[in-house]
């Protein structure tokens, strides 16, 4: 699953309504959102079964770079 080049992407879809998501093949990547926040990524990423176990990709200073982030 790849999520890249979005700049006015600031939500994606809630995975804690009960919504399952698992990556087949492969893994994640976030690249270049300038709106899409990390703690909204890494909210997604958790609820996410990636069954070959890789690791996503979420270069920290590759998104929400244009908008106002709360981080932990």
């Amino acid at each position: 699953m790849i999520v890249i080049g979005n700049p006015n992407l600031q939500e994606i879809w809630d995975v804690q309504a009960g919504h399952n998501v698992t990556v087949m093949k492969g893994s994640i990547r976030f690249i270049d959102n300038a709106k899409l926040c990390l703690d909204v990524i890494n909210s997604f990423v958790a609820h996410v079964h990636i069954v070959s176990g890789k690791k996503p990709t979420i270069p920290q200073s590759a998104n929400g770079y244009s908008a106002i982030c709360m981080y932990a």
